[in-house]
């Protein structure tokens, strides 16, 4: 053939790209303090009715996909200094669980989440409360992160830097809520759970 013809090059076939696996993290093997890709933990029993459902996650862990949310994400795995990371299925960020059902609000719990920090205006807690407002398992906590929104009149850059410098009270009391014995694992979130949130988690 022309490609064994002398003078000619054989090229050799492109390697196959292994691809990669979808990961699904189920409820009772959570690891704190590790990554929940490729770990293992001794099996304990989940809420009656629960043990065989599932958590289905983007291919690191991430995002949790529970009906009810839109946002619902794990900020472990982040770097830390010193080599170190953040903790998994530590520290959670969300939009409003206002609308989670039930099978959502017994994930959370099997996930160990004890605290829920809710930094919503009050006009919102009573229009959308949280499903976690009457306790239900955790300590709530309502924390408004600001009085009013200031976005429209000084924009979103201005309005993170407002948070930080204006609101040190607040996001104190968050930090303390998050230090309390048995305060974690926790999940702090606001309507969209995007800037108020944001800026918390990134404190």
């Amino acid at each position: 053939s022309a490609a064994d013809a002398p003078g000619s090059r054989r090229v050799a076939p492109a390697p196959r790209l292994r691809q990669p696996s979808r990961v699904v993290v189920r409820v009772e093997d959570v690891v704190v303090g590790h990554a929940p890709v490729g770990t293992s933990s001794t099996r304990r029993s989940c809420r009656p009715g629960y043990s065989d459902r599932v958590i289905p996650s983007l291919t690191d862990g991430r995002h949790l996909r529970l009906p009810g949310t839109r946002n619902l994400r794990d900020v472990g795995g982040y770097p830390a200094g010193d080599g170190r990371r953040t903790r998994w299925r530590t520290l959670l960020r969300t939009d409003a669980l206002d609308v989670i059902p039930t099978g959502s609000r017994e994930a959370l719990l099997d996930l160990g989440v004890r605290t829920v920090i809710d930094l919503r205006w009050p006009h919102e807690l009573t229009d959308a409360p949280s499903v976690f407002a009457a306790g239900n398992g955790v300590r709530y906590r309502s924390i408004p992160l600001l009085d009013d929104d200031p976005t429209p009149l000084i924009g979103l850059a201005a309005t993170y830097r407002y948070m930080l410098d204006e609101r040190a009270p607040q996001l104190a009391d968050v930090a303390r809520a998050l230090l309390e014995p048995g305060g974690l694992p926790a999940v702090i979130g606001c309507a969209a759970g995007k800037d108020r949130t944001g800026v918390t988690i990134a404190l």
